[in-house]
């Protein structure tokens, strides 16, 4: 985020906190894929390997994120990797099942699940679809 622009929501999704299923396989599975290497292979260099991209594939469940919407940007941050969108550089707004999925795209396109941005669990998630459809349409019809 830049300093001199003005937040206008800002919230934090961690996943693992609200427990579940979810939680349960995500453990068995870190314990159980590396011990079955170790074993299988008879070496734990490759049970470890086996955990380190276990936990880099899944950093988005396990690690904290935090969207921010700003006066011209919306932001994603998780630990040490950023990634940030101008409203002119987004084409749309939708609703998803599992938040608000924001695109460079006007229209659906293949390229959405690389370009576009997932916001996960808006906590006034009307209140957020709107003011970000407003901005989009402000910067597509501004200078």
């Amino acid at each position: 985020m830049t300093p001199d622009k003005r937040v206008i929501f800002e919230w934090t999704v961690h996943p693992p906190r609200k427990g579940g299923y979810r939680r349960i396989i995500f453990v068995a599975t870190l314990v159980v894929v590396p011990y079955g290497l170790m074993k299988t292979l008879d070496s734990p260099v490759w049970a470890f390997f086996a955990t380190a991209f276990l936990l880099g594939s899944t950093a988005a469940y396990w690690l904290p994120t935090t969207f921010t919407v700003t006066e011209d940007a919306v932001e994603l941050k998780r630990w040490f990797w950023k990634r940030r969108k101008t409203f002119r550089e987004l084409g749309r707004v939708e609703r998803d099942p599992n938040g608000l999925f924001v695109s460079p795209f006007a229209q659906p396109s293949r390229l959405d699940g690389h370009r576009g941005m997932l916001l996960m669990e808006p906590p006034e998630r009307e209140n957020v679809l709107k003011y970000i459809e407003q901005r989009i349409a402000e910067a597509r019809s501004g200078p």
